[in-house]
């Protein structure tokens, strides 16, 4: 650009009716005694969450454990445990793995157990969505 070009206008913002910004109106209708939020206080208006890590049996598992991915966010540790109690003893279930919502991981008592479960259950429906089993 030469100096005989003028610099361009800096650029205005809307400001609205009144030509106030939103801070300011805001700032106005504070002073004037306007209506505030009522305080919320902790806890209320919450739905009670479940904590999934709360979903998991108390055990340890066993060496012989497999995975189930594609599970649904709703699926319970109870459903799954009925689902694979069929192919053999269950000896545990974690249904939240973390970092892997549509996880649980499953252990067995035998490997002879676990490896029928796998060849059963592997893209079978638990609840409502197939589901992968490795």
């Amino acid at each position: 650009r030469t100096t005989a070009q003028a610099a361009p206008a800096p650029a205005r913002r809307y400001r609205g009716a009144g030509g106030m910004g939103k801070r300011e109106a805001a700032e106005e209708a504070e002073g004037e005694g306007a209506k505030k939020k009522p305080k919320v206080e902790e806890g209320e208006g919450l739905k009670d969450l479940e904590n999934p890590a709360d979903d998991n049996d108390e055990g340890e598992p066993t060496e012989h454990s497999l995975s189930v991915t594609g599970l649904s966010f709703d699926t319970k540790r109870k459903q799954l445990r009925k689902a694979f109690a069929k192919h053999g003893t269950v000896a545990t279930v974690r249904r939240y793995v973390r970092g892997a919502p549509r996880r649980a991981d499953i252990s067995f008592e035998t490997a002879e157990e676990m490896q029928a479960a796998i060849d059963a259950m592997d893209g079978k429906d638990i609840g409502g969505r197939a589901v992968k089993v490795t």
